[in-house]
């Protein structure tokens, strides 16, 4: 099982995510980084954790509309790293200029999905030979978060089989609710999905110490994404060497 550590975006600052409230999501305080700055933060994580894979969250896109990727540059700098970008995908345009900077993971949210049309164009139209597609499927409180009237009355699990039927083979599930909350263990709904489909799950949100990793680790699920119990100290880069020493 993968771990990935998160990275939020918003104001062109890291900043530390809680339960979904946005309004509230301040720059980082970490004892690994001193610095809210990307490049300064994904460096950290590089050299304490060894951490070869990113999840960066583009909140002034997602929320925003905004398109400042250019700090996408710095950080693919760093030598040999995967990025995980939701950048508030909606449009073919916003792809393009995605994968102008060297991506090729690229989420797409249901949070700012419009139309199961603009998958059907990625899976279709675009040469997607390199591209992997990984759709986040968002929630709050258990109740999927989207624009897309195609999957608003959706069973989570009948989400999932939408984008199945589509070649979708990845899926971030995430609660906001349990980001930053320090909640534990996963939710009820990803237990049952990982029951119903053989796609890659990922998940994420309330993740606090290095024995939980180790219990998820034993369900199937095919990563976690975490933030808080790194920058708080609760998970150690001693802790995730000796995770890795254990497989």
């Amino acid at each position: 099982m993968r771990i990935i550590p998160v990275v939020d975006i918003l104001n062109e600052q890291v900043v530390q995510g809680v339960r979904g409230e946005r309004d509230k999501y301040k720059p980082i305080k970490s004892k690994i980084c001193d610095s809210a700055n990307i490049l300064e933060v994904v460096s950290k994580f590089v050299e304490l954790f060894n951490f070869k894979e990113f999840y960066i969250a583009d909140l002034d896109a997602i929320t925003k509309d905004q398109e400042q990727f250019e700090y996408l540059e710095n950080v693919l700098n760093i030598h040999d790293i995967k990025i995980n970008i939701d950048a508030g995908i909606s449009s073919i345009s916003r792809v393009k200029k995605i994968l102008d900077y060297g991506i090729d993971n690229l989420i797409i949210g249901t949070e700012t999905l419009t139309s199961m049309n603009l998958i059907d164009a990625l899976t279709n139209q675009i040469d997607n030979q390199k591209l992997n597609i990984i759709i986040s499927i968002d929630m709050y409180q258990g109740k999927i978060l989207t624009k897309c009237d195609d999957l608003r009355d959706l069973s989570i699990v009948n989400v999932v089989k939408k984008f199945e039927k589509f070649g979708i083979e990845e899926f971030i599930i995430l609660d906001l609710s349990r980001v930053g909350s320090r909640v534990g263990g996963i939710s009820n709904i990803v237990c049952e999905i990982i029951t119903t489909t053989d796609s890659k799950i990922i998940t994420g949100g309330g993740i606090n110490t290095i024995d939980e990793i180790r219990k998820i680790s034993k369900t199937g699920i095919d990563a976690v994404l975490i933030a808080t119990a790194f920058h708080n100290g609760s998970i150690s880069p001693i802790d995730i060497k000796k995770f890795n020493s254990e497989r």
